[in-house]
């Protein structure tokens, strides 16, 4: 739905989207079809299964914005390693209200726009009102954490929460520093 919200800005080269999508076991048919109809749709790039470190950065380097599209509910207190990875890398984001990421926006740790409900119409308006927002790149940049900081601060939750490890949080822990990252 959000993809037909964008549609306009996506036909007349305004707005590119690059969707990965990684199928495990969970994944139906439901997924694949929708996996298939975003390839043939005008401005829209699917990238399949997981990358080696080396692409999954090279990814972030050349986006301009990350979009969160995640259900607030199941991320009221819960971290996302997307997020991390963005924000580290001073890549602006678009996040749900009422979630760990808005608080960490807010507390300006990262830069972007918080859409109000988890609906197409209220994800492409904060898309587009990113997009349009000429100072939130610097922003974005200002306030990316270099891995050491970040490392610290995953090194903190876990010791703080007894988690022997933090699964799928590669910010910072496993990567080289992106090149505007700041020690």
């Amino acid at each position: 739905e959000i993809v037909r919200e964008l549609a306009p800005d996506l036909e007349a080269g305004r707005l590119r989207l690059v969707c990965q999508v990684s199928q495990n076991e969970f994944a139906g048919e439901a997924l694949r079809a929708a996996a298939d109809a975003l390839a043939r749709t005008p401005g829209v790039e699917v990238i399949e299964g997981f990358l080696p470190s080396v692409d999954y950065e090279r990814v972030f380097a050349s986006s301009d914005l990350v979009v969160l599209p995640y259900n607030p509910a199941q991320y009221r207190a819960r971290l996302s390693a997307v997020f991390l990875d963005a924000t580290s890398m001073g890549v602006p984001v678009v996040v749900p209200a009422g979630t760990w990421m808005s608080t960490q926006l807010a507390e300006g740790r990262g830069a972007g726009m918080v859409f109000a409900a988890p609906c197409a119409a209220d994800i492409a308006d904060a898309i587009r009102r990113a997009i349009a927002e000429p100072s939130l790149a610097t922003a974005a940049d200002a306030a990316a954490v270099s891995p050491r900081t970040l490392y610290r601060t995953l090194s903190e939750l876990r010791d703080r929460f007894g988690v022997g490890s933090l699964p799928g949080c590669r910010a910072g822990l496993d990567h080289q520093p992106a090149p505007h990252a700041r020690e």
